[in-house]
Parts: structure tokens; sequence; C-alpha cells
């Protein structure tokens, strides 16, 4: 069975870019891990009338790879849409109906009724403007958040909102009056929802602004991989396209990924290309070394080095005489993600006074160091915010020790060995004497 699936992979000509996708949904027939728990617990809401959902997690964590999946593997029609700090409410409405277009005509899974098209058709042609145009375009009064809860309805088409987290708190509470309206209206259409996806506290955030949202709004927390899932992740991939890695170099990417799926697509993505192998084959099938990489690794650095170094400058700056900011880094090496304790880090600094450290601690969470750091009253916690800029720090620390290394060798031959070959001359002449 193994066999003839390889066969057809290569017959097929999988490319590279299909099986490592490090800025797009993993691909449900190739390369997509299956996180059993999540799915049941994900497929249970899908099946919950009126149940609206805001799923969260730490960037990277797989959110909209898990969501787009599971809905394309339930042959459910959705609409994304997505956030910025920019965007308005009534350009989310306009986009998402805009979109419902393309799903009116997908006649076979759609069948509207009459007067819900004829109504959607004359909202339609009431709007106008091109889509680019879209500060000029004005919501009709007749596309009312129940009207559009209503046309989604009947398309039995469910509605995802991705970085709810970036609008501001007016817009934020216009989601809410929102899902309001769509949990109203599914005794009518029992599979109308909407799906917000955001950051860590988004769930938490909505229900601040409409306590009536308790309970009729499901949680739906999505996690960082763990290292085993990575590590299938990566196996999976290279198996895919017949390619071999290590135990060692596997756990090294593992190691380096920081538990971030799209990392370790990235990682993985950028070997391949070192090895110039963009299509699965049988033959003359190269070997992954250590050299390959180091070099993917440097390509990863220097990829993001534009978003990251500037912070990373700054933060080593930091008392450079006793070198404070490359401790600090150092430690969220070694941390969980999750976070430090303040105690254990005052224990790492002893040698520091407690409010030097807390001050400068202070100033790592504020906009001159981009906001990347936070203090989390609630755990106790100091953290980073970002999990990609940890995941730069420990490919930087780690290339910059292979650097060293590289050196002392070659000062080694360059210095110590002509210093040993002297040495054993003076003796073999000393000898002949």
């Amino acid at each position: 069975m193994i066999k003839m699936l390889r066969i057809k992979q290569f017959f097929k000509r999988t490319r590279v870019e299909e099986v490592f996708t490090p800025a797009v949904a993993a691909n449900l027939k190739l390369n997509y891990i299956e996180r059993e728990t999540l799915i049941s617990q994900l497929n249970h809401f899908f099946q919950t009338a009126g149940k609206q959902i805001v799923v969260f997690g730490y960037s990277g964590s797989g959110k909209t790879t898990l969501i787009t999946n599971e809905l394309k593997r339930n042959k459910i029609d959705f609409i994304k849409t997505h956030c910025s700090q920019n965007t308005t409410f009534e350009e989310l409405i306009l986009n998402v109906f805009d979109e419902l277009d393309v799903v009116y005509k997908k006649t076979t899974n759609c069948k509207v009724s009459s007067s819900v098209s004829a109504e959607y058709m004359k909202i339609k042609a009431s709007i106008g403007g091109d889509r680019v145009d879209v500060y000029e375009r004005i919501v009709p009064p007749q596309l009312t958040k129940k009207k559009l809860a209503t046309f989604l309805g009947e398309a039995k088409c469910y509605w995802i909102i991705e970085d709810l987290h970036k609008l501001n708190e007016d817009n934020k509470r216009k989601v809410a009056d929102t899902l309001k309206e769509f949990i109203d209206i599914a005794i009518e259409y029992p599979n109308v929802k909407v799906i917000c996806l955001g950051a860590l506290n988004s769930s938490k955030n909505l229900i601040e602004l409409d306590p009536n949202l308790n309970d009729r709004v499901a949680d739906f927390n999505v996690p960082l991989m763990t290292d085993e899932e990575i590590g299938l992740l990566i196996e999976n991939g290279f198996h895919i396209l017949n390619l071999s890695i290590s135990e060692r170099h596997k756990q090294r990417i593992i190691s380096l990924s920081n538990n971030i799926a799209s990392v370790a697509h990235q990682l993985c993505l950028n070997i391949c290309h070192k090895l110039s192998y963009t299509k699965m084959r049988f033959f003359d099938v190269p070997l992954i070394t250590d050299e390959i990489i180091d070099s993917s690794i440097k390509d990863y650095i220097n990829e993001k080095s534009g978003r990251f170094k500037s912070l990373l400058d700054r933060v080593l700056a930091i008392k450079s005489d006793r070198n404070v900011g490359r401790k600090i880094l150092r430690m969220f090496i070694d941390v969980d993600f999750e976070g430090v304790y303040i105690d254990e880090i005052y224990k790492r600094f002893k040698s520091f006074p407690q409010d030097t450290i807390k001050e400068i601690l202070d100033n790592l969470c504020t906009s001159k160091y981009d906001e990347a750091f936070r203090f989390d009253e609630d755990s106790n916690k100091f953290k980073l915010v970002n999990p990609f800029f940890q995941v730069y720090i420990k490919m930087y620390f780690q290339d910059e020790s292979n650097i060293a290394k590289k050196k002392k060798r070659k000062d080694f031959w360059n210095d110590d060995f002509k210093e040993y070959i002297e040495i054993l001359n003076r003796i073999i002449l000393s000898e002949n004497k």
C-alpha cells in the first residue's frame, strides 16, 4: 500500500512547496498533522446549533490551518475576512457580502430561496462601486447584521474573522453584537456560525464587552504543537519527498522550531532548496548534512533580520558593559514560552540589584522594545509576546556559537597547530643530536 502511494506521488511529481507550506495552511491530503483531541472538540462545536466560536492561541499555533482544513473535511463552505488595525466593521460587512456572490453561484451546494436571492441581488445593486474602492462604499440600511446572518444561513456558509485582536474596541463591540444576531437566528438556521480567530484573551475581551455572550460562545484554545507533532510533521514531509533525515538533525529542527509549525515548515523548505531538491524522486536523492542544516538556519535568520535584528541589537545594548541584554535573551532560550517567574529572574541575576533588573524588565515592555516583552500579572511571569522572536534569538545564538567553533578550529590550525609542529621539530632535532 505504502509503495503504491509512493509510486503515485512520483508520477504526480509532488513539489516541495506542496509538502512544506510555511505561509499557507498545510495541505489536507499531504502534510497535515491530525490533532485528534482538538479536532473532536472542534467538530462538537460545529454540530452545536447557535454556538459561535472564538479560536485563540499564540501566533503560529496553527489556528487557521486547523479550522480551514476541518471545514474542508466536513464540506462546509466558508468565507474568510481579515482584520487589521485600520479595519472597520463596515468594511468587514462589505467584504463578506462581496464573497457571498461566489458562494451563491455554487448552485450544487447552495440552494437559496427565490425571495432571499432577490433581496440579496437588490442590496448588491444598491452598494455599487468597485471592491478596491472600499472606502467609498457605504453599507445600505437594508444590509443589517440580521440580514447578513440570513444570507449566510441560506448558503449554509460559515464566516471566519481572522485577527480579531487587531480591531479597536468599538469595532470589537460591533462584532460582539453580530454574534448575538447569529445566535438568535440559529432557530431558523441551525448551521449559521461565525468563527473568530485571534490572539490569547480574544474570547475574554469579547465577553467583557458583552457579558450576554457568556456560555453562548465557545472558547477554543489551540496550543502550540508538541515536540512529537513537530517531529511527525518533519518525518512525514521528508518521507513524502523520499528524503532521509537523521534523528539528530530532526531533533535539531524540533528544538529550533519552538513548537511552531510554520517555522518547522520553513526550515524544512530551506533544506530542500539548499539541496536543489524541487520534486519527489526515487534516484539521485541527496544527503542532508550538518552544513545543509547550518545554511538553512542562516537563511531563516537572514529572512527575519529586517523584522527582528533592530530589536535584538537594542536588547543586546542594555548595560553592555555587563552583557545584561545578552543574558536576558539567553534566559528566554532556556525557559518555556509560557514565561519565567520574576523571582527566578532575580535569582539568575544575583549580582544585580533587584530594582535595576525590575527597571530593565519594565523598559522591555515598552514601545522602545516594540512591546515584545510583557509581564503577566495573573501568572506573575515575564513573557515574550512574539514566539517568532524567541525562535529568531535561539537561531541567532546557535549560529553565533557555530561561527565561534569554526573560528576556534581555524585558530587551532593557524596558531596552535603551528606551535605543536615547531615543538615536535625541536624534539626531533634534539634526538638526532
